[in-house]
């Protein structure tokens, strides 16, 4: 089946220069979606498991727990964002979440290496809190943590 010729002579210069836009933003938005997928093919999955961000929500409770960081539990509680979302990074946009995390950047970098040394939130814990038992059994020579630092 042949179809016949499309005539676009009724096309006025408005409309001609609408569709020119059109294709150029369809365009702009697949080479974003390109890089998108570049990027997120770079990301690396979390090391971050389940039971880390249980005892992450259970730190973030406790009575001893930085203000900011209690605010960021009762948040997670009503489901205004999630625990996976914070550690992920998904949800840094969020001032709450940055206000969290931002007292201490230095602590903070120091826990980040850990995790990324391949470290667990255990072995970080041990290392950060003081009076928690070492993996030897023998006591922590202190030094606060990023989850539950004094000057939080």
């Amino acid at each position: 089946m042949t179809y016949p010729m499309r005539d676009d002579s009724w096309k006025t210069p408005q409309l001609r220069a609408a569709e020119a836009d059109l294709r150029a933003a369809v365009e702009r938005g697949q080479q974003a979606l390109t890089r998108a997928q570049q990027v997120k093919a770079q990301i690396r999955p979390s090391r971050v498991t389940d039971d880390d961000i249980r005892q992450l929500d259970r730190a973030a409770h406790a009575n001893d727990a930085p203000r900011e960081l209690r605010a960021l539990a009762e948040r997670v509680d009503r489901a205004e964002l999630t625990w996976r979302q914070i550690v992920d990074g998904e949800a840094m946009h969020d001032a709450g979440v940055r206000a969290a995390f931002s007292v201490d950047l230095d602590r903070l970098a120091q826990v980040y290496r850990k995790f990324e040394e391949g470290y667990s939130l255990d072995d970080v814990l041990e290392s950060e809190v003081p009076g928690r038992p070492g993996r030897d059994g023998g006591d922590d020579d202190g030094g606060g943590t990023v989850l539950r630092h004094s000057s939080w």
